[in-house]
């Protein structure tokens, strides 16, 4: 089994990689690294930032109508008015 040897905020730590290979240990060190890190850290909000743009983006844009529905909505408000 590997084992990650931790310090972090004046701490030891140790937490197993849940795994007998090298190569997925390693893995699971380098995913342990990057959480920790504070340019990871805020590039993962920046990734956040932007898919919550684009959904508001898509949103918007499905809330959007055409000129001509909007045309057709009006005088369809026209016709039910009385003069």
């Amino acid at each position: 089994m590997k084992w990650l040897y931790i310090k972090a905020k004046g701490r030891d730590r140790s937490i197993s990689a849940k795994t007998r290979s090298w190569k997925q240990g390693e893995v699971a060190a380098q995913a342990e690294r990057d959480h920790h890190d504070p340019v990871q850290e805020k590039l993962r909000e920046i990734q956040v930032a932007e898919k919550l743009a684009a959904e508001k983006r898509a949103d918007q844009k499905a809330q959007n109508i055409t000129v001509s529905d909007a045309l057709a909505h009006w005088a369809a408000g026209l016709k039910g008015r009385k003069e």
